[in-house]
């Protein structure tokens, strides 16, 4: 963040002490402020009384101004450690906001209905004077100090606006898609005419409209847990990230440090200014695409054009049951994955537009590589509605990477030439041999969750930044703070080529050292620290490994981060102002 936009910010949040006591003086009205804390550390503020006041680290504490001296606090808000704030009225709620816009339309219309009939006036100009009306009183209620709640409710509504279109857009897509499909592929009006006379038709055109509800709830499902699932407010999430980084990184001491070093990234997370909205800023347009490929691949996968013949005696639910084919199991699969992955994002608040361009694009994948899974089997006599064959498709929809590596190892038996194997050997490499799931702690959803962020392999967590990684996700951050540490541990300690077997990192997790620190801490707090350096064996000849292992540890990026983390925090008390005159 820049220095202007700091200073404009503060400007916005904060007042002059020296002028909020001259504003006291000359009335006789209580004046609240809010004292906020800007360190990790207890502030002891002296009070005009016998006490002291105690402001929890980075919290805030309402007080009385006259019960301070505010001229003698504009040293610690000068250094950045004291935040002091005005209390301003509570701010309009977007609710009342409707309400008021509402009730005033309704006003409007009534005058100018009135208006028309009681007077020769035509409507066009008394429309023509409401417009002028309501442009003069849009630009009072953006100039006036005093409407500052009605303006910052009124500018939470277009972002209220915008979710409910992108809620109308796929509800329309949920409904006409699956709609047309089986209006058409179904020949409802031809089962509507026979219904009248044959019961066979009537139970097939009941069948359809049991398939339009199936395909309609399962489409819904999982983009409804978006727009219904409770969201935290930006302001909130911010504070939180803002504590993490406070522990994470042993560089920032205030907060107007790290609006200096991170304030840009706080920015595109959460909006340039503290707000209590719950709406995250970016495109909307993937939940659409989600929408659009699940209504579609439901609505295939339960057409079946025969089963709307009436003259065919078929039970109920024979008529709602998916097609066997690979393409509809790897769908299956696929929709299985979004189901839990949609929900842990519900449970955990992580649930962002970029999930469901994961999804569409795992669907979209999963159904080609069934097709040429099909093709395949197929070719050496399974046939198409093998079990074999679809239990194969359903789980290329759940892990399709795991798949496609054991597809490319069965493949090496059908070749003969060690050239053609070699080549197979080679294209198995393209994927990885290091996958986050080899940490403990991870598992097939937190992976694509930390794939939709850039991050594909064990090496790659341990070297992207972390202060990145608590912006973008909900990932609790101890728990991804461990991770890195594991990480972090996992590449210094294993082969490239094949990490499992005795190598020295499964000999520390035999000794419940399981991190990167977890090692720095157990030799530096060890006795004997040759024995300590025997824990994995060396090569006769060699330098311990350990030891280098522990040298290795010195160059990360990351390793002083994840160090003060684990520290223990101590409890530190600033007394203002008698212990920022003494620095």
């Amino acid at each position: 963040m820049s220095s202007e936009a700091f200073a404009a910010l503060r400007a916005a949040t904060s007042i002059d002490p020296r002028t909020l006591a001259g504003d006291i003086a000359d009335t006789d009205v209580p004046v609240l402020v809010d004292l906020s804390s800007c360190v990790p550390a207890r502030l002891s503020v002296r009070t005009t009384g016998p006490g002291r006041l105690v402001i929890p680290p980075l919290g805030s504490v309402r007080v009385d101004a006259a019960t301070v001296d505010l001229e003698q606090l504009r040293v610690a808000q000068d250094a950045g450690v004291l935040l002091v704030s005005e209390v301003r009225g509570a701010p309009m709620g977007v609710g009342a906001v409707w309400a008021m816009l509402c009730a005033a339309i309704l006003v409007l219309a009534a005058a100018i209905g009135l208006a028309a009939r009681t007077t020769d006036l035509r409507p066009i100009p008394l429309v023509a004077g409401v417009i002028v009306a309501l442009i003069l009183a849009g630009c009072a209620v953006w100039a006036v100090p005093a409407l500052a709640p009605l303006k910052e409710a009124c500018l939470q509504i277009p972002a209220r606006l915008r979710e409910a279109m992108v809620f109308g857009l796929a509800a329309m897509i949920v409904f006409a898609l699956p709609g047309a499909i089986l209006y058409f592929g179904s020949d409802v009006p031809h089962l509507w005419r026979e219904a009248q006379h044959h019961h066979d038709a009537a139970v097939t055109l009941i069948g359809v409209g049991v398939k339009f509800v199936c395909v309609v709830g399962a489409s819904a499902l999982p983009v409804l847990l978006y727009f219904i699932f409770d969201r935290e407010r930006m302001l909130t999430l911010r504070q939180r990230v803002t504590r993490n980084i406070f522990r994470l990184d042993p560089r920032v001491r205030t907060l107007r440090e790290i609006d200096a070093k991170y304030g840009q990234w706080l920015d595109e997370a959460f909006g340039r200014e503290p707000s209590e909205t719950r709406f995250l800023p970016g495109t909307r347009w993937p939940i659409l695409v989600a929408t659009a490929v699940l209504t579609l691949g439901w609505a295939l996968a339960l057409l079946d054009t025969d089963a709307a013949d009436p003259n065919k005696h078929l039970e109920l639910a024979s008529l709602i049951a998916p097609a066997p084919s690979a393409a509809t199991f790897a769908f299956l699969g696929a929709y299985f994955f979004t189901l839990n992955s949609t929900l842990r994002g519900f449970v955990r608040g992580d649930l962002r537009p970029k999930t469901y361009a994961q999804v569409a694009t795992r669907i979209v994948g999963s159904v080609v590589l069934a097709f040429t899974i099909e093709r395949l089997l197929r070719g050496v006599g399974m046939e198409q509605t093998s079990a074999s064959l679809l239990l194969f498709a359903f789980l290329a929809g759940v892990v399709p990477e795991t798949v496609l590596i054991r597809l490319q190892e069965a493949s090496r038996g059908f070749v003969r030439t060690r050239a053609a194997r070699r080549e197979i050997d080679h294209a198995s490499r393209t994927y990885e041999p290091e996958p986050l799931t080899r940490l403990q702690g991870i598992d097939i959803y937190d992976r694509a969750r930390l794939l939709d962020e850039g991050v594909t392999n064990v090496e790659g967590l341990a070297h992207h930044d972390v202060i990145e990684l608590l912006l973008k996700t909900r990932i609790p951050a101890t728990r991804l703070v461990d991770w890195v540490d594991q990480a972090i541990l996992f590449i210094h300690c294993t082969d490239g080529e094949n990490g499992a077997g005795p190598s020295a990192y499964h000999h520390l997790r035999v000794h419940g050292i399981r991190t990167a620190t977890d090692l720095r801490h157990a030799y530096a707090e060890a006795k004997d620290k040759e024995a300590f350096l025997r824990i994995v064996p060396s090569p006769r000849g060699t330098p311990p490994v350990l030891s280098v292992v522990l040298d290795a540890l010195e160059e990360e990026n990351w390793i002083d981060n994840l160090t003060h983390w684990n520290a223990k925090p101590a409890q530190v008390t600033i007394k203002v102002p008698e212990g920022l005159a003494a620095e």
